[in-house]
């Protein structure tokens, strides 16, 4: 089962299912005024927000995944299955040794642990396991590329998966209260992936993980935005 992002934005997008085209959750992102004496760092800059996710399968849209971003992002929070969690609580990064990919692990409210790892190629893409059996049971895609035609953006061709953003997931878990927390963490990670590739400083609610980002080993040095 594919799970679309109708826009290709982490924060601002209705996802839906690429095979009926029904909107199965959408993602708002309110942003909120700097603190006193705080500069933002640009037009997009997205510190001090709150990005909503609400399931819309119901006869009415619910909320069920918050991720209030802070200007200090070692505060970063998120809000999910009744509980509130500094961030870096909920996702957890794990490394078995240095050579390894970051995995970064969330616990269900069941006890079930699951990972999003950053795949080595194409480094754009995440794999969703459960930590217990390895098993992949989702993975993210950048979508198909667009080309240049006469000044215009056309997609590269018909047939193509979809043109945005999207998740591909066993349907029992698409359709589970998993999902929910999958697609959380996944917009966590997606958000400061791009930011990092746009030249910013991503994953600060970490405070341990280098400049490299996913692909970086766990310091055991203090980051520079650590206590």
């Amino acid at each position: 089962m594919n799970l679309s992002f109708e826009f290709d934005s982490t924060v601002n997008s209705r996802v839906i299912d690429s095979a009926t085209s029904c909107a199965l959750y959408d993602i708002t992102t309110e942003i909120h005024a700097p603190a006193d004496g705080v500069e933002p760092k640009g037009k997009n800059d997205n510190t001090n927000s709150t990005t909503t996710i609400r399931d819309t399968r119901g006869p009415a849209p619910k909320a069920v995944a918050i991720w209030d971003r802070a200007h200090d992002r070692r505060e970063d929070r998120v809000a999910i299955a009744g509980e509130s969690k500094r961030l870096a609580e909920w996702l957890v990064p794990q490394q078995e040794d240095t050579q390894a990919r970051l995995q970064f692990v969330f616990t269900t409210r069941e006890g079930e642990r699951y990972a999003w790892t950053q795949k080595a190629r194409p480094q754009s893409t995440f794999e969703l396991v459960n930590t217990e059996t390895q098993r992949a049971i989702a993975r993210s895609h950048p979508g198909r590329p667009v080309r240049h035609y006469l000044g215009r953006l056309v997609p590269a061709g018909p047939g193509a998966p979809p043109k945005t953003l999207y998740l591909e997931a066993e349907r029992d878990v698409a359709e589970s209260a998993l999902m929910d927390a999958a697609l959380l963490a996944f917009v966590v990670l997606e958000t400061d992936r791009r930011e990092q590739a746009m030249g910013s400083s991503a994953y600060r609610w970490l405070g341990a993980v280098d400049d490299k980002g996913l692909g970086g080993r766990v310091l055991p040095a203090p980051h520079p935005y650590a206590s």
